[in-house]
């Protein structure tokens, strides 16, 4: 089956791209075997080599959750745990559980595997004061007998839960007692619409890289899953939290902007806005050929509308002038730039009251300067709703 570059929306926010080959069920999509591999920009760092590993049968992503499935020789079974200790996160939870389980793909086909690994999506739910940090958890099944217990050997960053029984396994770390603390942003909810996002990280000073811990919804408001050690180490300065104001390709820094541990509270309804730096768009201009704006009657239906659409930054609607904004990093429109121009002007058709790409509007003429943005003519949209069908009205006879 060909290439899948899939660009998924949900609830108008822009989760990012995924490129792999597999088959598209739903609003899921699978994978069978290893090789050209799901990829998520929201991943910690280190787990695209644990999920390539050749031991991996059956794989699965499903509105942003994503399951990986292996089944592996003892070796492999070690060579695994290595990698997943090697992943960039807080904790390294190895859970043993009995049995010999198996996974079924769209079509039926069984794969049996030994070892497998959920990766939450990366927005944690604020709708509940729960201590789950939602990372990954590594999890491997002994089997009948439990003899592929004796032969793993165990990372000493490893945290081992789950039914050990006598099998002798003991890990160096406990899990570390947590709770919820919540906190906000002072952000607009119109950034949404804009795909503009506020992450925050964890640092630690000996680390290179962060670890998401939440995302701010669209009032602001976050949720972080903290221990009390971990609590003092923010106050004293390491670890500390970051906010990232970004798309969702947009990379974790160190020297984003910290987010004061005084801040933090347990009840979300005292958490008060923490400041943050607005984010500054880039502005192009649509018109006909005419000069006027290229608007299209809404009432015509939902997809009589022209929008234009850029990597890093989604898609982006035009005003009632003929501008639209898009957030883009200073390297990313560089990028852009530098790149050959492919059609990114959606104009609606008629064919499923959908849009088609017509159109070019290359990055160069993008300007931070909403007056000196640059402009691409079209011609007018010629555009008319698609009749809505009426079901004949049947006759009876007697």
């Amino acid at each position: 089956m060909g290439k899948l570059r899939a660009l998924v929306l949900a609830s108008g926010i822009l989760l990012g791209i995924l490129s792999l080959y597999g088959i598209v069920h739903g609003m899921a999509m699978e994978q069978i075997g290893a090789g050209n591999d799901h990829y998520s920009s929201g991943w910690p760092k280190g787990m695209m080599d644990f999920v390539k590993h050749p031991s991996r049968v059956y794989s699965m992503w499903c509105n942003g959750n994503e399951d990986f499935y292996f089944k592996a020789t003892p070796v492999e079974v070690n060579e695994l745990l290595a990698l997943f200790s090697k992943v960039r996160l807080r904790d390294h939870e190895v859970r043993i559980e009995a049995g010999r389980p198996s996974v079924k793909s769209f079509h039926g086909q069984v794969f049996e595997y030994n070892v497998s690994l959920h990766i939450y999506e990366r927005w944690m739910s604020l709708d509940s004061n729960n201590a789950d940090t939602l990372e990954p958890c590594l999890k491997i099944f002994a089997g009948d007998d439990g003899a592929l217990l004796k032969q793993l050997k165990l990372p000493d960053n490893v945290i081992v839960t789950g039914a050990v029984g006598n099998s002798g396994l003991q890990s160096k770390k406990a899990m570390p007692v947590r709770k919820a603390w919540y906190g906000r942003v002072d952000f607009p909810i119109a950034d949404f619409e804009n795909h503009v996002f506020v992450q925050i990280a964890f640092w630690e000073k000996d680390f290179k890289d962060g670890i998401r811990l939440a995302e701010a919804d669209r009032e602001g408001f976050f949720k972080v899953v903290l221990s009390d050690q971990e609590i003092s180490g923010l106050v004293k300065g390491n670890p500390w939290l970051t906010m990232t104001v970004g798309n969702w390709a947009t990379e974790l820094k160190k020297e984003d902007a910290r987010f004061p541990v005084q801040m933090l509270t347990p009840e979300k309804e005292k958490a008060l806005p923490q400041k943050i730096t607005r984010p500054k768009f880039y502005y192009g201009r649509i018109l006909c050929e005419d000069g006027s704006p290229p608007v299209v009657d809404p009432k015509k239906g939902p997809a009589a509308r022209i929008s234009v659409l850029f990597d890093y930054a989604g898609s982006a609607d035009l005003d009632a002038e003929g501008y639209f904004q898009v957030f883009l990093q200073p390297e990313q429109f560089e990028r852009l730039k530098a790149a050959k121009a492919g059609t990114n002007i959606y104009c609606p058709t008629e064919e499923k009251d959908r849009s088609t790409a017509m159109y070019a509007f290359p990055a160069g003429l993008l300007s931070l300067d909403k007056a000196k943005a640059g402009v691409v003519k079209i011609k007018k949209p010629v555009y008319e709703a698609p009749p809505v069908y009426k079901a004949p009205e049947e006759s009876m006879t007697f």
